[in-house]
């Protein structure tokens, strides 16, 4: 491949290996498995051991769970970032968990202001943000305004929010908490599973007392 720096990622909708499907009846890997394999080594690509979790993408339920999203790496990547990490990060609300090229820390900025959707529901909102700047006396140029209004009706938001719903951070990372454990224990009674069918079929199909 030359002193190019190659990296693939994305979700390649295939796995490497049975371990990688919680759903794999044991016959073995499927002709786009092996494909996928056989690429990766013709690219002479490494695929970096997943840190965080064992599957990447669950289906609704957890009724079956795989590993679908990777970053894969040339050498001279490595030898360029040699303490490259591949980790999987907790999912929240959707059913692929964010998977990250981790080389050092990663230092932590500024937090962002988030918007809910719920907010647009409420009938109280729109006279918060009318009343808001409304009454945001700013005076200056155009941009400046613009950006002292803004300042002054995110505060207002804000206030509001914990007069009306309360600490909403709060209660989605309970939410996110508790799809946490659910998946965890999914991915360990699954592992379970599989490997119980292997040890059934290389005991050649007899059941071991």
């Amino acid at each position: 491949m030359g002193d190019i720096l190659w990296c693939f990622f994305g979700d390649f909708n295939v796995v490497r290996s049975i371990y990688e499907r919680s759903c794999e009846s044991g016959q073995g890997c499927r002709r786009e498995d092996r494909l996928f394999n056989s690429w990766i080594g013709e690219m002479e690509l490494i695929d970096l051991p997943l840190i965080g979790r064992s599957f990447t993408w669950f289906h609704p339920g957890n009724s079956s769970m795989s590993r679908v999203d990777r970053f894969l790496l040339s050498p001279d990547w490595l030898n360029a970032w040699p303490n490259s990490t591949q980790w999987a990060l907790n999912r929240e609300f959707s059913n692929h968990c964010p998977v990250i090229l981790r080389y050092k820390k990663l230092e932590k900025g500024p937090i962002p202001f988030k918007f809910n959707n719920c907010w647009l529901h409420h009938p109280s909102f729109a006279a918060v943000v009318s009343n808001s700047w409304a009454n945001s006396d700013v005076v200056g140029k155009w941009e400046f305004i613009i950006k002292e209004k803004l300042k002054h009706l995110k505060k207002d938001i804000k206030v509001w929010n914990k007069e009306c719903f309360g600490c909403l951070d709060t209660k989605l990372v309970v939410l996110v908490s508790d799809i946490q454990a659910i998946n965890l224990i999914g991915e360990s009674m699954n592992a379970n599973q599989i490997a119980d069918r292997n040890i059934f079929k290389w005991s050649g199909g007899r059941q071991q007392v």
